[in-house]
């Protein structure tokens, strides 16, 4: 996934097909940010979320900075009612654009 610095986006993963009929997701899923060293900088890169869309198979988080040139790992941990844990990593890198 791929945002410039002062670029504010979604960034949804999609449990559909791996969640079992009848099951949801819980909105105490969680998301966690490390930086290039590895230190934990969710609160800097990310909002709000993760948030459960109304299927309940979905969750969403607001990317909302991240330091030009800079890559990150997102991990997010989608917990469901029936107590299954689904891990989902995503690559963030932080390009200008230039025209």
């Amino acid at each position: 996934m791929e945002k410039q610095p002062s670029e504010i986006i979604p960034c949804t993963v999609d449990y559909t097909k791996v969640i079992p009929a009848g099951d949801t997701l819980l909105e105490t899923s969680s998301v966690v940010v490390k930086d290039a060293e590895d230190e934990d900088v969710t609160e800097d890169i990310v909002d709000v979320g993760p948030t459960v869309d109304s299927t309940g198979k979905k969750l969403t988080i607001r990317v909302i900075a991240g330091e030009d040139g800079e890559d990150y790992s997102i991990t997010l941990y989608g917990r469901t009612e029936q107590g299954y844990l689904f891990e989902s990593d995503i690559k963030l890198m932080v390009r200008e654009q230039t025209p």
